[in-house]
C-alpha cells in the first residue's frame, strides 16, 4: 500500500505531527516502536517514558514561546475529544539563585510582547513568602508563571495524540525504521523487522535517533547527551500535602548537578507517588556516531552514581520532604545548537524533518501543527518564520 503521508517517530513530536495531519488528511501512517519491555532487547529509546515533564510558556526564545503557547492552546480540545487527562495546571517556578541572568532580564518584554502572565520575585523573602516549600539562597531570583504551566504526562499525552489520530483514520505500524530509499515516486522504508512500507511524503521525527538506522544520508547537527532522572518516592499523603507545588526550573550549578527541573509529587503506572527531578551531571554522556553506544546506556548505564549527590540537593531545595525511597532512570537528551529551537523543514521533495531541543515535550504539540502546516502547504504559518527552525547538517 502507498500511504500519502508516513511519520517515522511515535513519540512526542512525531504523535503530535500526525494528529495534526490527520485533521484534514487521509491515507497517513506513523511508525515507531512502543516503549520495550525488556531494554536489553530494543534497538532505540526514548525519554518519555516517565509520567512528568516541566510546562512553562516563555521559553528561551520567541519562536520557542511561539511554540509553547500553541501546544498549552490545543490541550484542552485534545483533552476533550480523547478523553484522557495528561496536563495539570499547577503553574511552573524559574530561579536563580545568583539573581538575575539573561533569561530573567527578557521574561517582562516575551510576557507582555506574548499576554503571558509572569510574576516577577527580586529576592530570597518574596520567594519565600510566596512559595514556603522551597528553600533557596539568599541571593536568589526569580519568576512565576500560573495556569496553563504546569506539568504534562508524556505518556498519556501521546496516547490521546495518537487516539484521535485513529479516530481519523491514522494507521499505526509499531516497527522500527532501518532504512529509507527514494524511488522515482514514493519513499521505501524498511525496518529491522523485515517489513516494507511505502509513502509519497515522509516525515522523519526520530528524535535523538535521527542520524542513526540509515534513516539520513548527511548527520544533523545534533548534540546527543545523556540525562539522569531522580524519583523520589512519597506517601499519598505527603503527595497531597505537595499538590500545589509548581514545577521548578532550578538555574544551580554547584559543580555536582547543573540545571535542575523538578515536578510535583505524581502517581506512576506502579501505583505510587514520585516527585521527579532531572539535571545535567558531570559524567554525562556525550554521544558520537555509535548507535550501541546509546544502547549500552538505556541497558546498563550507572544511573545511580549520582543519586546520592542529586537526593542531597532535592532535600536542600525542599528541606521538608518526607521521602521513603528513591529510584533513578536513564534518558537521553538531544540539542540544536545554533539557533537553540527544534528543527523543523523541507531537506528532500519527499522528506521533511524534525528534532527537539531539550524542550520538546512543552512544545510537541505546536511542533505538530507547524509542521503538518509545512507539510500541507509547503510554508510556514502565519507568525512562524523557517529561518528560526532550519535544520542544519555537520
Amino acid at each position: 500500500m502507498l500511504h500519502d503521508i508516513l511519520i517515522i517517530g511515535k513519540g512526542l513530536i512525531g504523535s503530535a505531527i500526525a494528529k495534526h495531519l490527520s485533521l484534514s488528511q487521509k491515507n497517513i501512517a506513523i511508525i515507531g516502536p512502543d516503549e520495550p519491555e525488556d531494554v536489553s532487547n530494543a534497538v532505540v529509546y526514548a525519554s518519555h517514558y516517565d509520567s512528568g515533564r516541566v510546562q512553562r510558556l516563555i521559553g528561551q526564545t520567541d519562536a520557542m514561546t511561539e511554540l509553547n503557547i500553541a501546544s498549552v492552546k490545543h490541550y484542552p480540545w485534545l483533552e476533550k475529544v480523547s478523553g484522557i487527562h495528561f496536563h495539570k495546571k499547577s503553574g511552573c517556578l524559574y530561579v536563580n539563585p545568583l539573581g538575575s541572568d539573561e533569561y530573567l532580564e527578557k521574561v517582562s518584554e516575551r510576557a507582555e510582547k506574548f499576554s503571558i502572565e509572569a510574576i516577577i520575585y527580586n529576592s530570597n523573602k518574596e520567594l519565600a513568602k510566596a512559595f514556603p516549600e522551597f528553600h533557596f539562597p539568599e541571593k536568589s531570583q526569580g519568576m512565576f508563571e500560573p495556569s496553563p504551566s504546569g506539568h504534562i504526562s508524556p505518556p498519556l499525552l501521546i496516547k490521546a495524540q495518537l487516539k484521535v489520530f485513529e479516530q481519523n483514520g491514522g494507521t499505526i505500524f509499531r516497527d522500527t525504521v532501518n532504512g529509507l530509499a527514494f524511488k522515482n515516486d514514493f519513499v521505501e522504508i524498511s525496518t529491522y523487522e523485515g517489513n516494507v512500507y511505502h509513502a509519497t511524503k515522509v516525515v522523519l521525527a526520530a528524535g535523538a535517533f535521527s542520524n542513526f538506522s540509515n534513516l539520513l544520508s548527511r548527520e544533523l547537527d545534533l548534540v546527543i547527551k545523556s540525562e539522569t532522572v531522580l524519583l523520589a518516592r512519597v506517601s499519598k499523603e505527603e503527595a497531597t500535602r505537595l499538590v500545589t507545588l509548581p514545577s521548578l526550573l532550578y538555574e544551580i550549578d554547584n559543580g555536582e548537578v547543573e540545571g535542575i527541573y523538578s515536578t510535583q509529587p505524581i502517581q506512576y503506572p506502579d501505583g505510587h507517588f514520585y516527585l521527579k527531578m532531572g539535571c545535567n551531571l558531570p559524567h554525562d554522556i556525550f554521544f558520537g556516531n555509535d548507535l550501541s553506544e546509546i544502547q549500552q546506556w538505556f541497558r546498563n548505564g550507572d544511573s545511580k552514581a549520582s543519586e546520592l549527590k542529586m537526593l542531597k540537593v532535592l532535600q536542600s531545595i525542599i528541606p521538608d520532604l518526607k521521602i521513603e525511597g528513591c529510584t533513578t532512570k536513564r534518558c537521553i537528551l538531544p540539542r540544536t545548537q545554533r539557533h537553540k529551537n527544534p528543527y523543523i523543514g523541507k531537506i528532500h521533495d519527499r522528506l521533511y524533518i524534525t528534532a527537539g531541543n531539550g524542550w520538546s515535550a512543552m512544545c510537541s504539540d505546536g511542533v505538530g501543527f507547524v509542521m503538518s502546516h509545512l507539510v500541507i502547504n509547503n510554508k510556514f504559518p502565519e507568525g512562524y518564520e523557517a529561518a528560526d527552525f532550519e535544520p542544519f547538517f555537520k
